[in-house]
């Protein structure tokens, strides 16, 4: 499994629950250019599918990440 970047409770990073947080507080906010494209997956739906993935025998390599979306 390459998960990409993995999010959701817990995630004592906060390199993606910060943004939410930031945009609430007002003001400018840097961010970057509109036509880029982020990935990512919450690690309950990553956890979920792993554990699937093994009680059903599945063997291979997979991207866990989520679809490419737009910044804006």
């Amino acid at each position: 499994m390459r998960p990409g970047l993995i999010t959701g409770p817990g995630d004592g990073s906060d390199r993606f629950g910060y943004w939410p947080g930031r945009f609430a507080r007002g003001g400018r906010v840097l961010v970057l250019a509109s036509d880029r494209l982020a990935q990512y997956i919450d690690v309950r739906d990553l956890a979920a599918w792993i554990v699937t993935a093994s009680e059903t025998g599945l063997g291979g390599t997979f991207d866990g990440i989520g679809p490419a979306v737009g910044l804006t």
